[in-house]
């Protein structure tokens, strides 16, 4: 048995025609005991300005100030577009003055549905835990919009100028190296919040949005305490191929340390390397396995002081828009002063074999041993 008493002021304002609703300076306060409190007595109170606009389909508290005993909470709750399909948030909380969890979690929102648990398990120590499922997330509604850095749009301009003045007979000498700064010496971490950091993740996806990429069967775990962010598991699936990897961010000590460890099979290339301007170079599945590690907080610090090894073989694959066997050819008949006699058909040039590793070191990566065979070679 419970037993509650309530309090509440303010002044209530509405209009039918308009359908609008206000609860201004909205005053409740109260207390509750019994059986489901174990005996303990529960003080709250309520605060803030609601507001409900059915014409714009809008919900709005504002100045919204809550107590319960020692549990406190400030902030402001708006919902839009309630015409449409409204989030949901079914749950049993789970609360007291050190922190609040919200267990069997059954979350709508924008079309996606999550399951679970997530809270805060420590207030003071910023402590938070989530364990989720969910349906489907559209990580493109959440992220910033992309902004274009010159730096890197000046270097890509530079490159492009000089790919485009070299001659497909391949008689052009190389181009010059870019002389546009390549990568950014701005912070890239927030060190002093990752340093603060208690975090237990596990989430898993059953479809996952990212830029124009549709992955499957997502699972992510990951933990951060005392300024070390490990991420255990993060796997997924991408148009018949997988990835699998783990890393580590170190902030316990001045200059931040990272590490990765990447696993990639039957990968397809070609939607992760075309953009809209432009078709991607090669084709096929890639097989990689691949462990660096670097130091600092920048693009260019990481580039620079970058270690470690990744072997690699493409499967099915073709360099698109370049046939090699062609090219060779031309060049035998034209050493030999001869006429080109059957020549190869296609415009492509399919790798029967394409292997190999790379061997980082100080930010210079090296290639010994690259394999490659096309048909006629």
């Amino acid at each position: 048995m419970l037993r509650a008493r309530s309090e509440v002021e303010g002044q209530l304002r509405f209009d039918r025609v308009l359908k609008r609703y206000q609860f201004e300076d909205l005053k409740l306060a109260g207390e509750a005991s019994g059986e489901p409190l174990k005996g303990k007595t529960l003080n709250f109170s309520a605060q803030g300005q609601l507001l409900v606009d059915l014409a714009a389909n809008v919900a709005e508290w504002n100045g919204l100030k809550l107590s319960a005993n020692q549990l406190r909470a400030l902030g402001e709750i708006k919902a839009r577009e309630l015409d449409k399909d409204a989030n949901e948030l079914v749950s049993r909380l789970n609360g007291s003055s050190k922190g609040m969890m919200f267990e069997e979690l059954n979350l709508k929102l924008d079309g996606s549905t999550f399951t679970g648990k997530l809270g805060v398990s420590d207030f003071a120590k910023q402590a938070l835990r989530a364990d989720l499922k969910g349906d489907k997330l559209d990580l493109n509604r959440y992220l910033p919009p992309k902004t274009q850095d010159s730096a890197a749009a000046a270097r890509k301009a530079e490159v492009k100028d000089s790919i485009a003045g070299a001659g497909k007979d391949g008689s052009t000498p190389l181009p010059n190296k870019p002389t546009q700064q390549a990568w950014s010496d701005d912070k890239v971490l927030p060190v002093d919040q990752l340093r603060k950091l208690d975090l237990q993740l596990a989430l898993s996806l059953a479809q996952l949005t990212y830029d124009k990429h549709q992955f499957s069967d997502v699972n992510l775990k990951a933990n951060g305490r005392g300024g070390l962010i490990t991420v255990e598991e993060a796997r997924g699936k991408l148009q018949g191929g997988s990835f699998v990897s783990s890393g580590r961010i170190d902030v316990r000590q001045a200059e931040p340390m990272l590490s990765l460890e990447q696993r990639l099979s039957r990968m397809p290339l070609e939607p992760l390397l075309k953009k809209d301007d432009q078709p991607s170079p090669i084709k096929g599945q890639l097989d990689l396995d691949a462990k660096f590690n670097t130091r600092g907080n920048s693009q260019k610090a990481w580039i620079e002081a970058l270690n470690g090894n990744a072997s690699f073989v493409l499967n099915d694959g073709v360099l698109v828009d370049a046939n090699l066997e062609q090219q060779l050819c031309r060049g035998i008949a034209t050493l030999n002063r001869k006429a080109l006699s059957n020549p190869p058909t296609g415009k492509d040039t399919p790798f029967r074999e394409l292997k190999g590793s790379l061997s980082v070191r100080d930010g210079v990566a090296h290639n010994p041993d690259l394999k490659a065979q096309v048909p006629g070679l």
